[in-house]
């Protein structure tokens, strides 16, 4: 599996819809650190947790994995500083943060 192309679209995919690891792995039922390890490519994540992101998001799993689509509609600016940042940094309400 190529991890650089899902942790694009992740990444991508939950800016979109104002996601942040907590969020999602409360949406698909996982610890944030299992999610962060498929998110960064420390583990691959197994069938069930593409199925569940591309439901989630309302993508194909090959979307989800890079294989096709794109963002067309996306900022690129935007896009090229989410992904180049160091440490991305998702404000949660759930916890007090604002946007």
């Amino acid at each position: 599996m190529n991890n650089k192309n899902f942790e694009k679209r992740v990444k991508i995919l939950m800016l979109l819809n104002d996601d942040t690891i907590t969020s999602l792995a409360k949406k698909l039922c996982i610890d944030e650190a299992t999610l962060g390890k498929y998110i960064h490519g420390r583990r691959n994540p197994p069938i069930r947790i593409l199925e569940d992101i591309s439901d989630e998001y309302g993508v194909s799993i090959d979307f989800v994995l890079g294989r096709h689509g794109h963002f067309a509609a996306i900022d690129e600016l935007q896009v090229k500083d989410f992904l180049d940042a160091p440490t991305v940094y998702m404000p949660n309400p759930e916890r007090g943060d604002s946007k």
